[in-house]
């Protein structure tokens, strides 16, 4: 009598090909597993220790999967971040487009709560001292970074104009003055981590730039 086949048992089992499932869910279900793997081994051996065979076997799969998804180890770092980004910048549903210019921003930017600063930070650090032999590699990323939040936040500053919410004179320009005066001082905190700041920081600061720029132009919103 022939054998029952046995369940997946791991990660690589779990990642194999599915009766009916499309190829493209399957790779988006590997990247999860590898960018979670990736948060695992940082917090057990720092990002000099999180190898891509390290990663591989978190992962519960070969490195020669992990390298048909991710052709190196910067790819994959810069993965991370984007996907880091991604959750932190989303465009509003309908429900979310009906609630005030400063409630729709706080949705949209307000920092929240993540697994850590300090892989996001680190993965940061070597892009930046891969940019020094390797110009592209910066310019690149920080164009898909910064182009995604600018686009967000541009569609609800063109929304509050709409509304008569806010006055721009130009709505392109107040988008990259509104993200500057919300982000954090990343310059001083990858030269100082002592000087990260606490989600109560970033929350305060987010509360202050958004009455200075509502009251900037035009919008009746008071601080809290």
């Amino acid at each position: 009598m022939d054998e029952k086949p046995q369940l997946p048992q791991n990660a690589s089992d779990c990642c194999r090909s599915r009766r009916g499932r499309p190829v493209v869910l399957e790779t988006a279900e590997r990247r999860e597993h590898i960018l979670s793997a990736l948060e695992q081994v940082y917090q057990a051996h720092g990002l000099a220790g999180a190898t891509m065979d390290m990663i591989a076997k978190q992962a519960g799969m070969s490195k020669r999967t992990l390298y048909t998804i991710f052709p190196d180890r910067m790819a994959l770092l810069q993965a991370y971040l984007k996907r880091l980004t991604a959750n932190f910048v989303q465009p509003l549903d309908a429900d979310e487009q009906a609630l005030p210019f400063a409630d729709r921003m706080r949705l949209i930017l307000l920092p929240r709560h993540c697994s850590g600063h300090g892989l996001p930070l680190d993965i940061l650090r070597v892009i930046i001292a891969e940019t020094a032999g390797n110009p592209e590699v910066g310019r690149r990323f920080g164009r898909e970074m910064s182009d995604r939040k600018r686009a967000v936040v541009l569609t609800e500053l063109q929304r509050a104009q709409q509304r008569k919410e806010l006055s721009l004179p130009d709505a392109a320009a107040a988008a990259d003055l509104f993200i500057d005066m919300v982000k954090p001082k990343l310059l001083e905190t990858l030269l100082d981590p002592s000087r990260l700041p606490t989600d109560a920081d970033l929350e305060q600061r987010f509360d202050l730039a958004v009455w200075v720029f509502s009251r900037a132009y035009g919008a009746d919103t008071p601080p809290k």
